[in-house]
């Protein structure tokens, strides 16, 4: 099922409207007893997988064996890595991976489709959100997913506000929030919602990671119960995880 407010109200911040939209997000958020790398990596077991800006910032990380495009590329029957940065693309086709440099925001770009399309913390980067959905849709096979990860302001902000280094420091200089530097914007659910709408995509579900609690010591399982039992997933996950496929 999907929901888009303009097929039935005229403005969207008609409160009925938004009532709507925000028990539609909620049906399809879903809590998932795995880490969030664990659910990524089992979606593309066996899976033809395009892993967007896989390339990470810099050359140090694509050198770790917890890099997550080597991890993906472990599980999968297939997989192509794409980056915008042609020396991290030459460096990775050095190291015997399959990449491609490429903009995803190009209408121009085709690379085929695929099973899966992982998008990890790449769309708050680009500045035409639109021209990257519409990337995503073209790129999905029939069946396929894209899971999109992305940072959540919410928490974010409450983890830098609340982090024991600001509560003792000075009140002025007053400092603003700033995260990456590199940041455009932040995609929320209701965002990502109208995002899909607008390029023909479905919002599919919101998926938040809860890991193995039997790993977890007694207080991290508490609370991580008490997140799920207060319907706190927005204050506590640092990342939104979106699943988007093509409409039924």
């Amino acid at each position: 099922m999907s929901f888009s407010w303009s097929t039935a109200f005229d403005d969207p911040c008609d409160p009925r409207a938004v009532s709507l939209a925000s028990e539609h997000l909620s049906s399809i958020s879903a809590s998932v007893y795995r880490s969030r790398d664990r659910f990524i990596l089992d979606a593309a077991r066996s899976s033809r997988v395009l892993d967007l800006g896989a390339g990470e910032h810099d050359i140090k990380y694509m050198s770790k064996p917890t890099w997550h495009h080597h991890e993906i590329s472990l599980e999968a029957k297939e997989c192509l890595g794409l980056d915008i940065n042609q020396q991290l693309v030459d460096h990775a086709n050095s190291k015997g991976y399959n990449f491609v440099c490429a903009d995803i925001t190009n209408p121009g770009v085709n690379l085929g489709t695929y099973d899966l399309i992982f998008a990890g913390d790449i769309l708050e980067h680009v500045d035409n959100l639109g021209a990257s959905l519409d990337f995503i849709r073209r790129h999905l096979s029939a069946g396929g997913k894209a899971i999109v990860t992305t940072p959540n302001p919410v928490a974010c902000f409450l983890r830098w506000a609340l982090s024991p280094s600001r509560l003792f420091e000075p009140c002025y200089p007053r400092k603003i929030y700033t995260p990456n530097l590199e940041h455009t914007c932040w995609i929320t659910p209701s965002n990502m919602l109208e995002l899909c709408n607008r390029s023909d995509l479905k919002l599919q579900s919101i998926v938040w990671p809860m890991g193995d609690l039997s790993k977890f010591s007694i207080i991290k399982r508490t609370r991580k119960m008490l997140v799920q039992k207060l319907w706190l997933h927005e204050f506590y996950f640092e990342e939104f995880m979106y699943v988007i496929s093509l409409p039924d």
